[in-house]
């Protein structure tokens, strides 16, 4: 990437540990929030912004970032494939979101691994049981679901899902991204990538 990477106050800058669709799949997953979400119902997350995040750093140092980014790529899984098969809707936050109904038990240990080396680190990493979901739109005050199968999802009373026609993701590489807030939404820079096996 071409672009300057988000340095913050002090070189800090904000971070995270990513993978990311190509062109074609991010157009698609737009496209599916365009078909989605009524008008003037939520602001659709731009293609070239989607992505699912696997790892949250926050702001840190060069010395930080430098310790992760050598354990980050330690150990990788083989490239495999992700099936986004329903759309979610979280009215807390207000956020659109597609999933994965049956995630591969590797991705949750790749995870377990990543958060691991953040700690080695020194940060503390989300504690949260980890959800694949890719966030489409946010600011969404209303969403009434899109008529297939819709289920309301134990865990979460107040979350609505709904099955989608399958979207298959092919992830190839796992990247180290900064974040900058911008008043029309964030920018992101892929800072690294390590492919997978």
């Amino acid at each position: 990437m071409s672009e300057p990477t988000t340095v913050l106050s002090g070189d800090r800058q904000r971070l995270f540990l990513a993978i990311w669709p190509d062109a074609a799949l991010a157009a698609r997953l737009h496209e599916l929030t365009r078909r989605t979400l009524p008008p003037g119902q939520g602001r659709a997350i731009e293609a070239r912004n989607l992505h699912l995040t696997l790892a949250f750093l926050g702001s840190v140092e060069p010395t930080c970032r430098s310790c992760v980014e050598s354990l980050a790529g330690e150990q990788r899984p083989p490239a495999f494939t992700l099936i986004f098969d329903c759309l979610g809707y979280w009215p807390r936050s207000h956020l659109l979101w597609a999933g994965c109904s049956q995630p591969p038990a590797m991705l949750r240990s790749w995870v377990d691994h990543l958060r691991g080396a953040l700690r080695r680190c020194g940060l503390e990493p989300e504690t949260r049981p980890f959800k694949a979901h890719l966030t489409l739109a946010r600011n969404v005050r209303r969403y009434s679901g899109i008529g297939r199968g819709g289920r309301v999802a134990a865990r979460m009373r107040h979350e609505r899902v709904d099955d989608v026609a399958p979207v298959e993701w092919p992830v190839t590489a796992l990247m180290l991204v900064s974040s900058e807030t911008r008043p029309h939404g964030a920018r992101y820079t892929i800072l690294r990538e390590w492919p997978l096996g």
